[in-house]
């Protein structure tokens, strides 16, 4: 009974860690763009970069 508890917990802690930061990369791109007076290709490579360390920092994180 713990263990399907704990499967289930990993399994909603994924979803939402992924859900939010596909909203930070998404909704961040166009700050970033700001930021950078109108770079593209800049914004694009700093943000998948942020996008990246944000998922290994949640979920790579012990719980």
């Amino acid at each position: 009974m713990n263990t399907l508890a704990y499967i289930i917990y990993l399994l909603i802690t994924y979803l939402v860690t992924v859900r939010v930061g596909f909203i930070f990369y998404r909704n961040g791109r166009l700050f970033i763009l700001n930021l950078l007076r109108q770079d593209a290709a800049l914004t694009d490579f700093i943000n998948k970069i942020l996008l990246v360390g944000y998922y290994l920092l949640n979920l790579a994180t012990p719980r």
